[in-house]
């Protein structure tokens, strides 16, 4: 009996439907890795690198996988990287990648929000005003986009000068303010002048505000002679020879 001679195009529909067959047999004995397992491998990345850094003050968001994403199971361990340089206080893309069985890769977005407990303004706070212990309280706050550096204790803020305005509840910067003038515009004070040789102290009257360090201008009572000093504490002030 003669056998039936198959059409080339019935032989590769019939060669087709044995690829995918196998191919379909090969998948479903690998199964899918699941999106948890994924996730946990990028917490897990992003945790170490905040270490690294001391940083533990933080909340980690990743953004959620696709339900519908089905990515062959991995027979080693993921590797997860990172194209850019890590940004502990910001959006990363962190990579997942897998070479065994079947190679795949993907990109999980990952947010990252700092927090620390900083001064912040329990009132309006006006160009001028000076700090006082009834103007600031302790506060919880993300702090990833104050670059003005900021105050964690409140002892650190007070008598210090604002120089930018500081709304209502807003974080104190460092930006924001100016050290406490220890001394002030036309406060008497004590002048030093001193060489190898000897030590003249005498009194004066201060022309400009400083704090310690701050250079400023300065009047000799009994010559009235105007010279240039440095603050080197509160109402003293040392003469530049």
């Amino acid at each position: 009996m003669t056998g039936k001679i198959m059409t080339p195009r019935q032989m590769i529909k019939i060669g087709l439907f044995v690829l995918f067959s196998l191919f379909g047999n090969a998948v479903a004995q690998e199964g899918y890795q699941p999106h948890s397992q994924i996730e946990q491998a990028v917490r897990d990345y992003v945790e170490k690198e905040l270490n690294k850094l001391a940083n533990s003050n933080s909340e980690i968001t990743l953004s959620r996988l696709n339900n519908r994403l089905k990515l062959s199971q991995c027979s080693e361990p993921l590797e997860i990287f990172s194209l850019s340089k890590f940004n502990p206080a910001g959006r990363n893309n962190i990579g997942v990648r897998c070479h065994t069985p079947r190679f795949w890769k993907i990109f999980i977005p990952v947010t990252i929000k700092f927090y620390s407990t900083v001064v912040v303004a329990t009132n309006p706070l006006s160009r001028g005003t000076t700090i006082t212990t009834g103007d600031v309280v302790l506060d919880r706050r993300q702090i990833a986009n104050h670059l003005g550096g900021y105050f964690t204790t409140i002892d650190d803020v007070i008598g210090r000068e604002v120089r930018q305005p500081i709304r209502l509840g807003n974080i104190i910067q460092q930006n924001a303010t100016d050290a406490e003038k220890i001394v002030k515009k036309g406060q008497l004070i004590t002048l030093r002048s001193s060489s190898s040789r000897f030590k003249v102290i005498t009194s004066g009257k201060a022309l400009n505000n400083g704090t310690l360090g701050d250079i400023i201008r300065v009047q000799n009572s009994k010559s009235e002679r105007i010279v240039e000093g440095t603050i080197v504490a509160p109402g003293i002030v040392e003469i530049l020879n």
